[in-house]
């Protein structure tokens, strides 16, 4: 006999505070391996699921259900998975420098559906950190931004895709590529890019203390200005970017400095509602978007 009242019902089964409940796991693929515990009250619970997987670029579909009674009439959760071994590829870069090309094969033999040739959409996870591009006949093809790089490809061919990383954090960072077949909308390649992301070399380093948002009737930019003198003994057109976007803007991305002449930066900081410290960098770049002179700017919002 029950006494009390259920603190929560899930699926029927009836939770009083600091009871329990057993849960009954079912795979349709045998070779996948789960542990669980037993599901309290108010409290999540964590699944361990052992998962073999081949080379790249196979693909494991599975389904799991749980349940929270031993007659397992109703599942109270379901969930499709779909498994893709990535083949990882090792690179390293510099925050704000454009990387090296990547090379990267894509054999289509085994992948594509019988017939004529495909199209297939390539699409990156941080599409504004890696440029993706190759060439086919004479003419260069690149992706941009979420719309991903599109081509013709034929069976039993192999393609070299050329990978280009502007990272924007300093230390480990990881990038996936995925090749969809259009017509299925299937990935049929995938590719981990595990890069390694040092600093940039700093000329020179500005504190700035910024004010937060709405202390002191702040709502709109801050306006700061920093000095660039062209060390040339030619006029130079330099490009300005930084790594962090969402807290600095410039009023202008385009600056022409006379030789050993000097110009001032202007610098747009956006407002934060909370105190921070936060360090940014400014590049300036050349026409060939290498880094001429890199600065770094700690802003201190209080």
């Amino acid at each position: 006999m029950q006494t009390g009242t259920p603190g929560y019902v899930q699926d029927g089964i009836p939770f009083t505070n600091g009871s329990s409940v057993q849960l009954y796991i079912r795979v349709s693929d045998p070779s996948v391996l789960i542990e669980s515990g037993k599901a309290s009250f108010g409290e999540s619970v964590d699944l361990l699921i052992k998962v073999g997987l081949g080379a790249s670029p196979q693909v494991k579909e599975f389904l799991i259900a749980v349940y929270m009674e031993p007659f397992q009439l109703r599942a109270a959760y379901i969930w499709r998975w779909v498994i893709h071994a990535l083949h990882r590829v090792d690179a390293s870069a510099t925050v704000g420098q454009l990387s090296a090309p990547i090379g990267l094969l894509l054999r289509t033999d085994g992948l594509l559906p019988q017939g004529g040739p495909r199209m297939i959409s390539i699409y990156t996870s941080h599409p504004d950190e890696l440029m993706l591009g190759t060439e086919l006949t004479g003419q260069s093809k690149q992706n941009h931004g979420n719309a991903g790089l599109q081509f013709m490809v034929s069976p039993k061919a192999v393609y070299e895709l050329k990978a280009r990383i502007m990272p924007r954090q300093v230390g480990t960072r990881n990038y996936q590529i995925n090749v969809v077949e259009a017509t299925s909308q299937r990935v049929i390649r995938a590719w981990i890019v595990c890069a390694e992301i040092k600093a940039p070399e700093v000329s020179k380093t500005y504190n700035i203390e910024l004010p937060l948002l709405f202390r002191q009737n702040t709502t709109e930019m801050c306006h700061k200005r920093v000095a660039y003198t062209n060390p040339y003994s030619h006029a130079k057109r330099l490009r300005i970017q930084t790594d962090r976007p969402d807290l600095l803007q410039f009023k202008d991305s385009e600056i022409e400095v006379p030789a050993g002449g000097t110009a001032q930066l202007a610098l747009r900081f956006i407002p934060q509602p909370h105190p921070s410290v936060q360090r940014l960098y400014v590049f300036m770049k050349n026409e060939n978007e290498n880094i001429e002179e890199t600065f770094a700017i700690v802003a201190q919002y209080t």
